[in-house]
């Protein structure tokens, strides 16, 4: 056993939750997010950790066919199986005629569960999964942020706090390149009630003016971002 085969248990995830989600705020946020960063029709994707299945359900919500999960949770996997995407406990699972046939990779609040080395090694294998074009896009604690703390020490499972720098030192042997890190989209915006989303734009109206002003004071004209959830985004070079 592997110290995630409880994951699900720790949750509280339930078996008929699982890739059925009610968040609709959370699902229409992973459309936005995959809109924005992948112009080009998407023939198949991976979902890198998947857990309770939001994002295979937010894939599915777009039309794609071929939707492929890795996840180590041995649970999870039979769910995702039974509930017809391809799911597999490891990337060296992957059929080989798919290799670089990804166009899109997701991983989200995942690669702070992962020691930084083994991460390294990990984006070699998700490089021979993408098309030259293809996008790997992932959400996680900032580790840039004191405002973080909170997100990242709630789970006994984060061991890797992660930044702009390390997410570009990642990919530093690979064609994948870093193109963008900012801050996770507030869900909230996206809700079906009124109150919700207008408080939530004026949350991140106020948050955006005490981040300004914070970078200013005490990081100067340095690129640091303050937001407590970061979405980083890369793309593996087209071939010259």
């Amino acid at each position: 056993m592997n110290k995630f085969d409880g994951y699900h248990v720790m949750k509280g995830w339930q078996a008929s939750e699982f890739a059925n989600g009610k968040n609709t705020a959370l699902i229409e946020t992973y459309k936005k997010i995959i809109k924005e960063h992948q112009s080009r029709d998407i023939d198949l994707a991976l979902d890198f950790g998947f857990g309770n299945g939001e994002m295979l359900q937010t894939i599915r919500n777009l039309g794609v066919q071929g939707i492929y999960g890795i996840e180590a949770n041995t649970s999870l996997v039979h769910l995702a199986n039974k509930n017809g995407y391809y799911a597999f406990k490891s990337v060296d699972e992957i059929p080989k005629e798919i290799h670089q046939k990804f166009d899109l990779i997701v991983a989200m609040h995942v690669m702070e569960h992962i020691d930084y080395d083994a991460l390294r090694l990990i984006f070699t294998s998700l490089e021979g999964l993408l098309k030259p074009g293809g996008t790997v896009v992932a959400a996680f604690p900032n580790g840039e942020s004191p405002f973080s703390n909170f997100a990242f020490n709630s789970d006994p499972t984060h061991i890797n706090a992660l930044t702009r720098e390390k997410c570009r030192l990642l990919c530093q042997n690979t064609s994948i390149r870093l193109v963008s890190y900012k801050a996770f989209p507030s869900l909230g915006v996206l809700s079906n009630r009124f109150h919700t989303r207008l408080f939530a734009h004026a949350r991140s109206f106020c948050e955006k003016i005490v981040y300004f002003i914070l970078n200013k004071i005490i990081y100067g004209s340095e690129p640091v971002l303050l937001s407590p959830i970061a979405l980083a985004v890369w793309i593996r070079e087209e071939k010259s």
